[in-house]
């Protein structure tokens, strides 16, 4: 069985004439230079992206550059809140106000006048509180200012008992005996010619507290 065979033999190009330049490329294709569109088309699809990301970027960094607002705040007000004057407690009946006052009240300051003249009996019988000698005895000075301390105890042990609802004509003299006993305190504590008559008035006084009471709390 005979095969034909077909050789292919490449021939070298024709040589060229000497003289003549060589000839000018074909013209192009009638079509034009497809295959370069695509690639123009993309790179002006990502120029495009990068300079609306760079646009973008561009914003966000100016927004997130420039200085937050701050927060308007308003001046605090500030205004004085008087506090509640406490209220007055409510009057006890009569007759058991008056016994709160005499035997809370006038007992317990009685048992400090009572200490103030045990005290006082340190210094000689008949000499009197504004006598200059009582300042150059230490024991008499002790004296007095330790009468002193009693006679204020005494008035403060009575203001604190006084009684809403008490009858006026005790709450009177208490309120009288509390502020002569605390006098006499303050008397006997500096002893001068000028404190009057204090240890008199301050004895009138609860005495004119221990009556009405006998009368009313009895």
């Amino acid at each position: 069985m005979t095969r034909n065979h077909t050789i292919d033999i490449a021939l070298p190009p024709p040589p060229s004439v000497p003289g003549f330049p060589p000839l000018p490329p074909g013209p192009p294709p009638a079509h034009g230079p497809r295959r370069r569109w695509p690639v123009l088309v993309a790179a002006g699809l990502v120029g495009a992206v990068v300079a609306a990301v760079a646009a973008a970027t561009i914003t966000v960094a100016n927004r997130d550059s420039s200085p937050a607002a701050a927060p308007q705040t308003r001046a605090p007000v500030t205004k004085t809140v008087s506090p509640a004057a406490p209220s007055s407690p409510a009057p006890l009946p009569t007759a058991q106000a008056d016994h709160q006052t005499c035997y809370q009240g006038w007992d317990s300051a009685s048992h400090f006048t009572d200490l103030a003249g045990d005290a006082m009996r340190a210094l000689p019988k008949g000499m009197k509180i504004s006598d200059p000698t009582i300042q150059s005895n230490p024991d008499w000075t002790a004296a007095l200012q330790k009468a002193s301390g009693f006679y204020q105890q005494a008035s403060d042990a009575l203001r604190s008992q006084i009684a809403p609802g008490t009858t006026p004509v005790l709450l009177n003299a208490a309120n009288t005996a509390v502020l002569a006993l605390h006098t006499l305190g303050d008397a006997t504590a500096n002893p001068t010619a000028t404190n009057g008559n204090a240890f008199n008035a301050a004895d009138a006084a609860t005495k004119e507290v221990g009556i009405l009471c006998n009368r009313l709390a009895p």
